[in-house]
């Protein structure tokens, strides 16, 4: 190996006190000094002007000529001493300095490799500053191509020589379009804060420094790129000769690459992308039906064997194949480029592997597609068993695809490019960590996209970047799986599609997501004024969204299956500053809401809304608006204030439910008008705090029940809990109810104007400071008069108190469901509903009007009508009967 005068290297913190005439590089400033005895260490230069001597102040010159002639002097005595040891007692070697004239030493000069000054540092680091005019590398931006060979011949010649830190002379690089930077395995670049820029030229691709190869069979390694800037040339780009212009790269990898490191650098700049890391489409066997028939292989022999529920390979696969050797015998079962597996109904799949004498050896189980698979050893061929029963229009891809894996992006910046700033296309255990990445955008724009490999992509984590200027997508996936997403900033959106997925304490502004992946935990975000998306029709399931801090945003979900969307632990704070539409909407299938928080009223569309039968529980909702076309069940939730709610005309067979609640208002919640649908309000508090008392109004319900709740108006001078008006017919229940006031011009209902087709029926409810209800024919009382005996809703054994014999009687006989006791009369208005006694049968009013002067003969058939005047009487049956406790009718 030729002479070589080594330098010590470290961190300038650790820089000791050198030896007279010994060499000390700090490799985090890029300082050089020298020690001169008593003087102490002496600070020559920078590396920036390593290797441009001749710019030196006279005063430097002086330093490092008298610095070196004294080390030289000591090397001199010790030869003439014969000591045979070196300035730090160790063996001596010929002395690299021994014919060096210092004072011709300038810029133009050239040393050989046998003679040169500022070549490497110490052999601790195996570190080594380029040489700029040893090899011909120019750093005043000129000069592209010799510069580029240059830079290459010497990391190749640093490489063979045993170097494994290599450090740039600061300066503006010009690097040809015609070939790229190639660093070698096992090294650190150091580039030393210089500028790397792409010539100006008119092709459609190329790449400033590039790793790795198309050459499945080359393999990189062990690299780290640091404190260089790369720039594209954009802004002197010649788009004129057509094309989409979108691969030129600042820094690129392709095919095995694997621990490569990219730190403290800029990426600018480029007509494509700042960074790309592609993988090898290495497929070597196509499996399709013509291979595949029904039956199953023995996990024991490995013999074939009967089965309907499994479909094997009729013929096994070789795997001896060179691609699988060649990628660390390691393959996957895959679908084609855009990830579609043809006719395969099945995630799961078993291969068993033969020697090349075809004994079996070894099985591996419940494997699944996109799954790196490991070749056992000795193994010759393999059967592959699919966990379905069809083999119809089978098709799918084995590939053995050498990627990059282990890549480090961490403290770059990297703008300004015009595809995208970042792209894994077949990448894994990606780390992107603590970047600024901004205004890539231009041809397609995106942060970071990670595509184009489709499942083979997997181990993405994307944690602490800042992002913005990128319009619309700051971060895509397109089928990429095992993602985490933490701790960064967004401006525009980040979502795709996958599986398993992690996306926590990050902060979107302006921002979003639509995400379709499955299996997403969405934790512990803060949202300001963003729009997010989950799941859609088919894809998205089992998405968990928690923790989180909306402000002004709403989220959508697009609901795959029932419950398989939950949102859970979150808060949502709006002011009139939000123009986005409602707080939460999620469609399609049944959901659970649970411990939210909404507070401030919407500006556009509803706070929540489901489809029917979806939960929202343990929640607080202030100001909130609700939808009346959707049907939900709250549960123990705090409702403060909310605005009017009308259900609609149209619901058919649904169920508004508002359990365990505690309801804070001053005006109307709810006007329901659903004649073929049911309202149900149990366990809850009511506190309307208005002077006008109004909580909710019937006006048309299949079911209405308020039950053990309690209900209080402490400002209240009129009105009352409940109201009806217009058509009813619903059967109302209130029971085991507390109403109170602190006015008895307040009532607890007013129904006056409900029509008894169906009756309301009061059960054990008490009255404080209130109006009671007033006793209505038709309706069903616990107690009062004989004259307003429950006429609907009855079965054998109800009880009554009557008021007008002081004494419970109770049903003795149903019959037909009613009661009456009163005979029709002529010239009489009737409204729908009403009911008379004819004959011993109950008729009730179909078809409201005015009765004849006539009586007319009532048809005693159950369902018959009678005409009378306008009057449709339909005939119900007979009247049921009451008895007191000693069984005699009453």
């Amino acid at each position: 190996m030729a002479n070589r005068f080594q330098i010590f290297s470290c961190l300038k913190a650790e820089l000791p006190v050198l030896e007279t005439g010994e060499f000390g590089l700090c490799t985090d400033t890029n300082e050089l000094f020298i020690g001169s005895g008593d003087h102490g260490n002496i600070q020559i230069l920078d590396v920036t002007t390593i290797g441009q001597l001749s710019n030196l102040t006279t005063q430097n010159k002086t330093n490092i000529v008298s610095a070196i002639n004294e080390f030289q002097a000591k090397i001199n005595e010790n030869e003439r001493n014969g000591n045979g040891t070196d300035l730090q007692g160790q063996a001596s070697q010929p002395s690299p300095l021994k014919d060096l004239k210092l004072e011709t030493l300038n810029a133009s000069s050239k040393p050989e490799p046998t003679n040169t000054v500022a070549a490497t540092s110490s052999s601790l680091s195996g570190s080594y500053l380029i040489e700029l005019q040893r090899w011909g590398i120019r750093n005043d931006k000129t000069n592209s191509l010799e510069t580029v060979d240059g830079i290459n011949n010497a990391f190749l010649w640093a490489a063979e020589n045993g170097y494994r830190n290599i450090v740039f002379p600061k300066g503006e690089y010009l690097i040809s379009h015609s070939k790229s930077i190639r660093p070698q395995n096992n090294t650190h670049y150091d580039f030393g804060g210089s500028k790397m820029f792409m010539e100006p030229n008119n092709q459609e691709n190329y790449s400033i420094l590039s790793i790795g190869s198309a050459d499945s069979t080359k393999k990189a390694h062990h690299i780290v790129i640091s404190n260089g800037e790369f720039i594209g040339d954009r802004d002197e780009h010649d788009f004129s000769p057509g094309g989409t212009h979108e691969w030129g790269h600042c820094i690129s990898l392709k095919g095995h690459c694997k621990f490569i490191q990219i730190r403290n650098c800029i990426l600018r700049n480029a007509i494509g992308d700042g960074y790309i890391g592609e993988g090898n489409y290495d497929v070597w066997l196509y499996p399709t039906q013509s291979n595949f028939e029904v039956g199953a292989i023995n996990k024991s022999s490995g013999n074939k064997e009967s089965s309907a529920a499994r479909i094997r390979t009729i013929t096994p696969y070789d795997v001896s194949h060179v691609r699988v050797t060649n990628n660390g015998n390691k393959f996957m079962l895959t679908g084609n480029g855009y990830g579609a597996l043809r006719g395969i109904h099945t995630d799961i799949f078993d291969l068993f592997f033969y020697d090349a004498d075809g004994t079996f050896i070894q099985l591996q189980e419940n494997k699944t597609w996109y799954e790196d698979i490991e070749r056992p050893n000795g193994a010759k061929t393999m059967h592959i068993v699919l966990h379905q029963t069809t083999t119809t229009d089978i098709a799918f891809e084995v590939r053995a695809e050498p990627r990059p894996e282990f890549i480090t992006i961490e403290n770059c910046e990297v703008m300004n490019n015009r595809r995208i700033g970042i792209v894994g296309a077949g990448t894994r255990f990606f780390f992107i960590k603590d970047n600024l990445i901004h205004h890539n955008t231009g041809y397609v724009g995106a942060g970071i996209d990670i595509e184009d490999g489709y499942r083979t992509n997997q181990h993405i984590f994307i944690h602490g970047n800042r992002f913005y200027g990128h319009g619309i997508n700051d971060v895509i996936f397109v089928g990429t799986y095992y993602v985490s997403v933490a701790n960064n900033s967004f401006q525009s959106n980040c979502g795709g599609s996958g599986k398993y997925w992690s996306i926590n304490d990050n902060h979107f502004i302006k921002a979003g997501c639509s995400i379709t992946a499955s299996d997403v935990v969405f934790a512990n975000n803060t949202c300001n004024d963003s729009l997010y998306s989950f799941g859609s029709n088919n894809r998205g399931k089992n998405i968990i969204i928690t923790s989180c801090i909306f402000h002004n945003s709403s989220i959508v979900m697009n609901q795959s299956e029932p419950y398989t969307i939950n949102l859970s632990n979150s808060s949502f704070h709006n002011n009139s500053n939000k123009y986005r539409n409602g707080s939460i909407s999620s469609f399609h299938h049944e959901c659970i809401i649970k411990n939210i928080t909404i507070s401030g009223r919407e500006t556009n569309g509803a706070s929540i809304i489901a489809k029917e039968d979806s939960i929202i529980q343990d929640s607080t909702l202030i100001n909130p608006i609700f939808n009346g076309s959707y049907f939900l069940k709250f549960i123990n939730c705090i409702i403060k204030f909310p605005s009017l709610m009308t259900t609609v005309v149209s619901a058919n067979e649904k169920e508004m439910v508002f359990d365990e609640c505690d309801f804070t208002l001053s005006e109307r919640f709810i006007t329901f008008n659903s004649p073929d649908s049911k309202l149900k309000i149990i366990n809850s508090k009511v506190k309307h705090t208005g002077t006008t008392l109004d909580f909710i109004s019937l006006t048309a319900a299949k079911l209405f029940i308020v039950q053990n709740c309690s209900l209080f108006a402490p400002n209240a001078l009129l009105g009352s809990f409940f109201s009806s008006s217009g058509f009813n017919r619903g059967y109302c229940l209130f029971k085991d109810n507390h109403f109170s006031a602190l006015s008895s011009n307040v009532r607890a209902l007013n129904f006056d104007w409900k029509l008894q087709t169906e009756p309301t029926v009061f059960v054990n409810n008490s009255y404080i400071n209130i109006s009671k209800p007033l006793l209505k024919v038709g309706d069903t009382h616990s107690k009062g008069p004989t004259d307003y005996r429950p006429q609907r809703y009855l079965t054998d054994g109800l009880e009554y108190y009557d008021t007008t014999i002081s004494k419970p009687i109770f049903i003795k006989k149903e019959e037909s469901g009613f009661y009456c006791r009163e005979l029709s009369a002529r010239n009489t208005t009737y409204r729908v509903g009403h009911l008379v006694l004819e004959n011993g049968n109950v008729y009730e009013c179909q078809i409201e009007g005015k009765s004849d002067n006539t009586k007319p003969s009532f048809s005693p058939i159950v369902g018959s009508t009678t005409k009378d005047g306008n009057i449709l009487w339909v005939c119900k049956g007979i009247s049921a009967i009451w008895g007191d406790a000693n069984g005699n009718n009453v």
